[in-house]
This record gives C-alpha cells, sequence and structure tokens, in this order.
C-alpha cells in the first residue's frame, strides 16, 4: 500500500460520502479545545487517535497521515464504516454515540431553570445529571465501534492475511478502557465478539453481508494488493 493507492481510496470514499474532507488535529483549534477537554482520559487524542465528525475525517498529523500509507489506509476504512453509518443515520449514530453521558446536558440545564422555582427538583435534577456524566456503559457507542473495529481487523488481514494479537488487544483496550470512557464492562462478551468477528473475516461472511466492508476488500483486489 502506497500513498497513490491512499489517494485512489480517499476518492473512492468521497464519492461515497458527498463532502467527505480530511483535517489535521495540529492545525484546528477545535480540535485542540477537544484535546483539552479529554485529557483527563485520553491524553493521547491529539497525536495517536484519529475522529470522525461526518463528513469530515481528523489525522492527529498530515505527517501521520502520509507517512505510513498501509496504517492509514486501515485507519481511514475504518472510519469511513463511521461515515456510512452517519449518512444512514444522521441523528441517531450521533446521540446514540455519546450516550448516555449526552442525557447530564438537558437535565443539568433542567436543574438550573428549577432552580428558580423548586428547590428539591432543582436537586434532583442537578444529581441525575451529574449521575449520567460517570463512566456507564456506552450500548450506542459500543455497536458503532464494533463495527468501525471490525473494518479494523478485517482491513489488516486482507492487507496482511493475519489478524495479529496484538491488534485484538489493542482493540479490547479500546472497549474496556478509559480513551473511550469505559463504554464497555463485559471483557467476556468482548473477547467472544472478537472470535466472533475474526471467524466472519477468515470465512467471508463479513465482506459478503454489509456493502460497508465489501466494498473496501473489492477496492482492494482492484489495486491488487489483496489475496483474499
Amino acid at each position: 500500500m502506497d500513498l497513490e493507492d491512499l489517494r485512489a481510496f480517499e476518492a473512492d470514499t468521497a464519492g461515497l460520502v458527498p463532502g467527505f474532507q480530511l483535517g489535521w488535529k495540529d492545525q484546528s483549534k477545535m480540535q485542540k479545545l477537544l484535546g483539552w477537554v479529554m485529557k483527563p482520559f485520553n491524553p493521547e487524542y491529539l497525536t495517536k487517535y484519529t475522529t470522525t465528525f461526518s463528513p469530515k475525517v481528523w489525522f492527529p498529523t498530515q505527517t501521520f497521515y502520509e507517512g505510513n500509507p498501509t496504517h492509514s489506509f486501515v485507519i481511514l476504512a475504518h472510519e469511513r464504516v463511521h461515515l456510512l453509518d452517519t449518512k444512514v443515520s444522521p441523528l441517531w449514530f450521533r446521540f446514540s454515540y455519546i450516550a448516555p453521558q449526552v442525557l447530564a446536558i438537558p437535565l443539568l440545564l433542567l436543574g438550573a431553570a428549577l432552580a428558580f422555582f423548586v428547590g428539591w427538583w432543582s436537586l434532583i435534577a442537578f444529581g441525575l445529571g451529574l449521575v449520567c456524566l460517570g463512566p456507564w456503559p456506552a450500548p450506542g457507542r459500543v455497536h458503532w465501534e464494533k463495527r468501525g473495529y471490525a473494518m479494523s481487523m478485517a482491513a489488516t488481514f486482507w492487507l496482511t492475511g493475519s489478524i495479529p494479537s496484538a491488534t485484538r488487544d489493542s482493540i479490547r483496550k479500546q472497549f474496556l478502557g478509559k480513551a473511550y470512557y469505559f463504554m464497555a464492562w463485559g471483557p467476556a462478551l468482548l473477547d467472544d465478539w472478537l472470535d466472533q468477528t475474526e471467524r466472519s473475516i477468515r470465512n467471508g461472511t463479513l465482506a459478503g453481508g454489509d456493502e460497508a466492508y465489501g466494498a473496501v476488500l473489492r477496492f482492494l483486489r482492484s489495486r491488487g494488493k489483496t489475496t483474499a
């Protein structure tokens, strides 16, 4: 995989996602602000993580992106799943991805409004809002990231013929660790999903059952970059 292949994949993605663009976090004031907000639980947000705010995909730097085309292809393929899912369900994707924590906003606002009228109800609303800010399981975020990381595993397999244990360990860490705010609390269920996903990649059912994956495999075949 070289930079020319990566540019071709960008063009392929642009044909599916109107307005698709790449952005560089080190050049964005908004991303730097988000990096500061997220620093307590994801201090590497600006330097190692790629983030999609459809239709734009933010990589840490242009050098990061162009310096390793194969690695960037796998990341962009992951983010492309998010782009396509957002295209199909724009409101639900955005809301469910940041739930339940996002529910804190209306509850805190309600508490502030009630403070002028009913003190006890205000305290209840504030309390519920603060509770929502906790690191609770996030079923929506887990669902969307499972789709994205299934692509990460698949793209790695299609390019290299294997899914290293280090790849699985890294994915497991994302679901159970603080970078995604402890979005999954079930390690055994996550391991079952990893096993099932790897089987579906190896036997071809993943690419055959969902166009989001099948299109990427066809792209790789068209560029002569896979034997799958």
